[in-house]
């Protein structure tokens, strides 16, 4: 996610689902009119209309769920497949990297966060992430983005301990 291909793949995502989340928003936005309409009219309102407004307002959250849902799977899906591409593109770099500068092992600690880690302490010192990732940008060629542009926030080291179909890609 720290290459320029990431961030640029990123940007692209962000780019992409726009406007399902914009649409997203305003479904959101009428489900909360809904409410609040139901709560102003209140006591004004025959049992009949009462339990009509419910129904509506619950076949409308429920839609918004689903296409909460739908659009979070096929964000996360399509983001998976963009890094565990790169992922593997970065892996080959890495490995370079290491049998030219001597390393005999690389773990990788950028998931410390999500989950328990077997690395207690290391010295910043040993850390290649950096390196690595401008090996990569260099020999991918694929130019920084604009800092406007929306990148993946938080730390992580791009050594995938996993087979290419199960890519460790995360972001923070």
């Amino acid at each position: 996610a720290q290459t320029n291909e990431g961030q640029r793949a990123f940007a692209e995502l962000n780019t992409k689902y726009q406007p399902k989340q914009q649409q997203i928003k305003a479904e959101a936005d009428q489900v909360d009119t809904l409410k609040k309409d139901m709560q102003t009219a209140g006591d004004k309102l025959s049992d009949a209309e009462r339990q009509s407004r419910l129904r509506t307002i619950d076949e409308k959250e429920k839609t918004l769920q689903r296409n909460v849902e739908d659009a979070r799977n096929d964000f996360s899906g399509e983001m998976n497949e963009k890094f565990g591409t790169i992922a593997q593109k970065v892996a080959g770099v890495m490995t370079r990297y290491a049998q030219e500068n001597g390393y005999t092992l690389v773990l990788d600690a950028g998931s410390q966060q999500q989950q328990q880690s077997p690395i207690l302490w290391a010295a910043e010192s040993t850390n290649i992430s950096e390196a690595v990732v401008q090996a990569y940008n260099k020999q991918s060629g694929v130019p920084a983005q604009p800092a406007s542009a929306a990148r993946p926030t938080g730390t992580t080291t791009r050594v995938p301990a996993r087979t290419p179909t199960t890519p460790r890609t995360t972001t923070h």
